[in-house]
């Protein structure tokens, strides 16, 4: 099987109308052909992070954001079914990474490439990260 596992911040990227890079990131999984899929960390990631930045909403209105992503005939879940242990720690350097670390095993335990918000290319940018500094401004007003 081939695809992408998405991590929290692309569900934020597509979930969150008013997030910086909602706009590429959509562009981005229109024009993918793979399947993807998440994960219950992904998806508990993102209800955690819009429940804090959205107060306003409730946990089922958020729920049903996170569904509608979910409702892409491409998705699929994968259950977190690596043991923490097994994970690749060597070139984890910090905190921020150990869910990564986690996450890329994850991926390759189910054949899937971890996709992360940096990793969603621009066109513009001929296949560097959207965060490259010569179009990071020019990316913000566009979106």
């Amino acid at each position: 099987m081939a695809g992408f596992l998405l991590d929290t911040s692309v569900l934020l990227a597509l979930g969150v109308e008013d997030h910086v890079h909602n706009a590429l990131a959509e562009r981005w999984l229109v024009g993918v052909a793979e399947r993807f899929a998440t994960c219950p960390l992904t998806q508990l990631g993102f209800l955690r992070i819009v429940k804090q930045l959205r107060r306003d909403l409730s946990i089922h209105q958020i729920g049903r954001v996170l569904q509608s992503i979910c409702s892409d005939r491409r998705h699929f879940f994968i259950p977190a079914d690596i043991d923490v242990r097994s994970a690749d720690w060597r070139l984890t350097l910090g905190h921020q990474q150990i869910t990564d670390a986690y996450l890329a095993g994850l991926g390759r335990q189910h054949r899937l490439k971890l996709r992360r918000c940096a990793e969603i290319t621009c066109a513009d940018c001929a296949g560097l990260s959207f965060a490259c500094k010569a179009h990071k401004v020019e990316h913000s007003r566009t979106m």
